[in-house]
């Protein structure tokens, strides 16, 4: 990307803002590139936040400035008119007619119904920058040759980077004030999908297979999908045993993104192979591609085809390309067709790809923890598909009651969480050993390090029993030769 004229060489006007403490929430501002490569702006029905009156060109892109740029800047229009909000130390760049916020979706800015925080910084005389509060180098960057999204990133705050903020006399929305029950409202969000995910770990982590079976997915007609990309890759590419063709969820109409958890396809086994216990999905990450790899999938599972029932959450972590991850799960006897949804992506637009997907059954340890303890296991699924149903309408319909109901569900199910883990982990010694056997944990450690606790400690409600079930003393975990056990239930 290149841009032709310096910072260094530009004087912002008179009326504009000089610094940061001059700026209010209850003002409203028009934001123009100091170059005149544009105002930024919203246009209607665009997810992008787009520019006005681009005079010259700022970027490489098409050899010269894209004409939907060019329209003129109104300063009475609100779609053309920001605020720029402060509160609990973190800003937020609101348009006034979109009533949206901005932030940084790869590799353009892009507006939010829900609150998103941005760095503001003051470059210096009366000039400043806007950049992702994820990585410092994303600053907001005019490249007006492109036709779509015309506000990237770049790397510095460079020419296309640098602002003016003049305040304008149209009126304010109260942004600051509904910003306090919408971060709260993230933040009980935020800390139920925590818990959500550390039942899917927890899940994941309790089975292990003995031995899989055949492959089960062979033939393109199993596979369905109302989200197939039209234009790249093939329903066929999924099954065909090659690492160079692909199936990818649409994206060519929402370049920008989709919610996750919108994406789904099925799979319908072969007939006359209802299936019923262990199952282990295997899938191959593309190698055309850097973006947008699947790394959670929620399944459902079927026994007539038409009504499905969550079954678990499968994570596949992030691979190398080339490379397979699996994951495993369980279904109810008689399943013959399997639901998936793209719960999460390393990029998290929604949409996604794999150059291979495949199913197997697989035959479960009995010495795995969800073998071990299938009630509590049953539980914690029956707990996250009621989670599901809830977090599908939106973060910002999240309750604490309804975080309070699932993790009272959890806790019931005697599952241990993360929180109790780590509550623990902090008052071991460091050569200690602690893993969750979902309904308890347990700390093996060298008692010649010797490791202090006061008898009968709570963690997050529950006590430190021995294996006797008496409450741990201090002399009891700090004396001996020979590595001890101790039980959290």
């Amino acid at each position: 990307m290149f841009f032709f004229a310096l910072v260094a060489t530009v004087t912002a006007w008179a009326q504009g803002v000089t610094s940061l403490s001059e700026l209010s929430n209850g003002k409203t501002y028009s934001i123009r590139n100091v170059n005149d490569a544009g105002y930024l702006t919203y246009t209607p029905g665009d997810k992008y936040v787009t520019i006005a009156e681009a005079k010259t060109w700022c970027g490489g892109q098409n050899g010269g400035i894209n004409s939907k740029w060019q329209v003129s800047f109104d300063g009475t229009n609100p779609n053309h008119l920001w605020q720029i909000v402060l509160f609990d130390g973190n800003y937020y760049l609101y348009n006034v007619g979109a009533e949206k916020f901005v932030y940084f979706e790869h590799p353009t800015y892009v507006f939010s119904a829900d609150p998103k925080t941005i760095n503001v910084h003051q470059i210096g005389n009366g000039i400043f920058g806007f950049n992702s509060t994820n990585v410092s180098y994303q600053f907001l960057c005019i490249s007006n040759g492109f036709p779509e999204g015309p506000c990237r990133f770049w790397y510095s705050s460079d020419s296309g980077s640098a602002f003016e903020i003049v305040e304008a006399e149209y009126p304010a929305d109260p942004v600051a004030e509904d910003l306090q029950e919408k971060v709260e409202a993230q933040k009980r969000f935020a800390e139920y999908q925590q818990v959500y995910d550390v039942a899917a770990t927890l899940l994941n982590n309790g089975y292990q297979a003995e031995k899989t079976g055949e492959n089960l997915f062979t033939d393109a007609s199993q596979f369905s999908s109302a989200w197939t990309e039209s234009s790249e890759g093939s329903v066929a590419g999924a099954c065909d045993g090659k690492s160079d063709t692909f199936w990818h969820s649409n994206w060519s109409s929402n370049p920008g993104g989709i919610a996750p958890g919108t994406h789904d396809f099925y799979i319908k086994l072969p007939e006359a192979e209802a299936v019923g216990g262990g199952m282990q999905l295997k899938m191959t990450r593309r190698r055309q591609a850097d973006n947008d790899h699947i790394t959670a999938f929620d399944v459902y599972a079927s026994t007539d085809a038409a009504n499905y029932t969550f079954v678990g959450t499968v994570n596949t972590p992030f691979a190398n390309k080339y490379e397979t991850v699996t994951g495993l799960f369980s279904v109810p006897d008689g399943t013959v067709s399997l639901r998936f949804v793209i719960a999460k992506t390393d990029y998290n637009r929604g949409y996604g790809h794999f150059a291979e997907f495949q199913l197997c059954q697989a035959s479960l340890s009995p010495d795995c923890v969800n073998a071990k303890y299938p009630e509590q296991a049953q539980a914690l699924i029956a707990a996250m598909a009621e989670a599901k149903e809830v977090m599908t309408k939106g973060a910002m319909a999240v309750t604490q009651d309804v975080l309070d109901k699932f993790q009272y569900v959890v806790k019931k199910s005697q599952v241990c969480s993360a929180t109790q883990k780590m509550q623990l982990q902090s008052v071991a010694p460091a050569n200690a050993t602690i893993v969750n056997h979902l309904d308890k944990l347990t700390l093996t450690f060298d008692q010649t390090v010797g490791f202090v606790v006061p008898a009968g400690r709570v963690y997050d409600g529950l006590a430190v029993l021995n294996e006797q079930g008496e409450a741990v003393t201090t002399a009891a975990l700090y004396q001996g030769e020979e590595e001890k056990t101790v039980v959290v239930e």
